[in-house]
């Protein structure tokens, strides 16, 4: 790269950051705060290559490249020792304050610059555990510095409280915690706790009416409990318990005490106390997500094998799908919230997603009629046309097709963010549409494809637009099915994509509906309908392509045949 301010990225395993991109991110998004006073993480080895800088020990490896990054970025470094603002370092450098900013900027996003400025004093802090959470900071980026963490830590007070049967296994965890840089810890025997208000945390180790009482005063003083168990070989820990948002500790009592399990093994408390600590830790600190803030975390110690549960008030007919899929994904409250997870949206790999849309390279393909325009659909017109149109034209079904999955424009911008008539999560463009074409003036009778690429028709030659399918009305002019681009969605954002498709589809019916209503025209949303018939109909794969909706659009013409 001639300058990473223009071309240079940072490459790892999983993403590849811009930093032009980045540089424009941290000043227009206000949930970017670049380091005032930039220094890198102690303990990076940076290490010059032929492709440009590698940089090990931060939470990623980065390659940070480009043709001239060894030039850029060997002048750079040294100067990264939290003495010099941006413009210090411009100064110093020799280079535009925008090109140094933009580096700067590229530094960050890659997790490798802490902010010097007016950070705590942690004087007497382990070297070793401070220069980790340095490196570390990126995988939440609460904190701006190691020392930041290390004084989150000095400012919590733990409360270990150890049920009838778990005195080991608590005083084992307590002297753990003791060992780190948290503040002040304190052990109890179960029914021995006099006061909860003034704690952190509440680590409730084992199961007693006790121990729940424990727990009810906890969540009345807004205190976080912490819940740990172990079953035999099976250690249970987490999640982070506050009755706000999450399950209570005797819900979760009751759901570990239903699993089996073998006698305990005394030789297993060093390793579960370890295990519990370290989770602790994250979660006070704010460096790492842990496992268990927000699942119920179960451990094999013999197998190591690590299971995370969903903690859900459970049923005697047991926990209903859906509803552990939303508590699954649910999101964390703001408290636990991670900055971080704002910055993927960044990542070149996502940004190219957004241009992704389906097409049939192989189909006989027509451009979308004309849209027939209508500026202001009225939101009233959903519940009843009152000026209904005698037939369905090709461009009043253009206008409700790209206004309800397209983009604005013409097909896919080449540069710069997508723009898009529906509002759709992660600006990704989940929602496809198939269109079954039966009487339609102005396009042939068929079953099609939408391209949103180029704004065309894929024809699928194979589909008769007349065959009978449950949820499809046969007497409608056509059919609308909308899918849902599972695979693109889940690759940025995992099983929470799964609700995401469901959360887009429902604003293009909404988009769909109004735009219909406006073209005088029925829109009925199909209650139910045969997604494996639909699939195998239109040749989609499910599993990455779920039907999401069917929608029926029906002229006057077309009510008034359905209705002999």
């Amino acid at each position: 790269m001639s300058d990473p301010h223009s071309s240079g990225v940072g490459r790892s395993d999983a993403a590849v950051l811009g930093a032009e991109a980045m540089g424009v991110a941290a000043l227009s998004d206000p949930q970017f705060r670049l380091p005032r006073r930039p220094r890198l993480a102690p303990g990076l080895v940076i290490v010059p290559s032929d492709d440009g800088v590698l940089v090990e020990g931060g939470p990623t490896r980065q390659l940070l490249g480009g043709s001239s990054a060894t030039t850029v970025f060997g002048c750079l470094f040294p100067l990264l020792d939290g003495s010099r603002s941006i413009e210090d370092l411009a100064a110093a450098s020799g280079r535009t304050r925008q090109a140094t900013h933009a580096t700067v900027a590229l530094l960050y996003a890659s997790g490798l610059l802490e902010d010097a400025e007016g950070e705590p004093d942690v004087t007497g802090a382990d070297l070793a555990a401070h220069a980790f959470y340095s490196r570390s900071i990126d995988s939440t980026r609460v904190n701006v510095s190691g020392a930041e963490a290390v004084q989150r830590l000095r400012a919590s007070r733990v409360l270990v409280v150890a049920g009838p049967t778990a005195g080991g296994l608590a005083s084992m965890v307590a002297n753990e915690l003791r060992l780190t840089d948290i503040g002040d810890v304190e052990y109890a025997e179960s029914g021995g706790v006099h006061a909860v208000s003034d704690r952190s945390l509440l680590v409730l180790v084992g199961d007693s009416p006790e121990l729940r009482r424990d727990a009810e005063r906890a969540a009345a003083s807004a205190v976080g409990v912490y819940p740990v168990r172990l079953r035999g070989r099976r250690l249970y820990y987490g999640p982070y318990l506050d009755p706000s948002y999450t399950v209570r500790f005797d819900d979760l009592a009751e759901q570990i005490a239903a699993e089996s399990h073998d006698d305990p093994l005394a030789n297993d408390h060093p390793l579960a106390a370890a295990l519990v600590v370290g989770e602790i830790t994250a979660l006070l600190s704010r460096v790492g997500i842990p496992l268990s803030q927000q699942s119920l975390v179960r451990v094999g110690l013999e197998t190591l094998v690590q299971d995370r549960l969903v903690a859900v008030p459970s049923t005697v007919d047991g926990i209903p799908l859906a509803y552990a899929f939303e508590a699954s994904t649910a999101f964390p409250p703001r408290a636990l919230a991670a900055p971080k997870e704002h910055q993927v949206h960044y990542k070149q790999s996502n940004v190219a997603l957004q241009r992704e849309s389906q097409r049939w390279p192989s189909a006989m393909s027509r451009p979308l009629a004309e849209r027939a325009d209508v500026l202001h659909p009225e939101t009233s017109s959903v519940h009843g046309v009152t000026a209904r149109a005698d037939r369905l034209t090709a461009g009043a079904l253009s206008d409700i097709v790209i206004r309800t999955a397209g983009n604005r424009g013409s097909g896919t911008p080449r540069e710069g963010k997508v723009q898009r008539w529906a509002a759709s999560g992660g600006n990704l463009g989940s929602v496809q549409l198939y269109l079954l074409a039966r009487q339609i003036e102005g396009l042939t009778a068929g079953v099609y494809g939408y391209q949103r690429g180029d704004d065309s028709w894929a024809e699928l030659p194979w589909a008769d637009p007349h065959t009978a399918l449950s949820g499809v009305d046969s007497s409608a002019d056509a059919v609308l099915v909308f899918t849902a681009a599972l695979g693109r969605v889940a690759s940025k954002y995992g099983p929470f994509a799964w609700r995401i498709v469901h959360l887009d589809v429902g604003v293009a019916l909404t988009h769909a509906r109004l735009l219909a209503a406006a073209h005088g025209l029925d829109a009925v949303a199909a209650p139910a309908w045969d997604d494996d018939a639909i699939a195998a109909f239109l040749g989609s794969d499910l599993d990455a392509e779920p039907v999401t909706a069917v929608l029926s659009l029906s002229s006057a013409t077309a009510a008034q045949t359905g209705a002999l």
